[in-house]
Order: C-alpha cells, then sequence, then structure tokens
C-alpha cells in the first residue's frame, strides 16, 4: 500500500468567491494534511497552486491521482451569492 492520500480542491467557477475562499481554503489544507502526515500518510494535493474551477479543468487535475485514498475537499461550500 502507497499510504498516499490525493486531495482534491474544487471550487466555483466564479473568480469572486474563489478569490475569497482560497486562502481560508488554505489554511484548512494545512490543518488536514497535518492531520493525515500525524496518521502515518503523505498528502498529495492536486491542485497546490489555484482552485479547480471547471469540469474540463477538473478531470485533467483528477488524473493525476495516485494514492491509496482520495478526498474531494471543498472548502467554503456555501459561499452565499446576493446579486
Amino acid at each position: 500500500m502507497t499510504k498516499i492520500v490525493d486531495i482534491y480542491m474544487p471550487l466555483d467557477a466564479r473568480a469572486e468567491p474563489n478569490n475569497t475562499i482560497w486562502p481560508v481554503a488554505l489554511s484548512q489544507l494545512n490543518e488536514l494534511t497535518a492531520v493525515i502526515t500525524k496518521c502515518g500518510w503523505q498528502a498529495h494535493v492536486l491542485n497546490p497552486d489555484a482552485p479547480v474551477a471547471g469540469v474540463a479543468q477538473g478531470i485533467q487535475t483528477i488524473r493525476k491521482a495516485r494514492g491509496e485514498r482520495f478526498l474531494n475537499f471543498i472548502a467554503g461550500w456555501a459561499y452565499p451569492d446576493f446579486r
């Protein structure tokens, strides 16, 4: 067993929510990867530089997965849009 956990972070197709949530997502990701490491696994973030904001990009990103486990980490899921 490889003991690798792939982490996939999709967000929103809109730039404004992504810009708001991404810093929060990175903070949460740090906590998540610390727990994964503490459990003896290696965290492999599939998109560490930016959120996935579309289906085609998501498919390309998921193809990078190589771990034994897969987490679909959706930070800021309930971003309101009151326009």
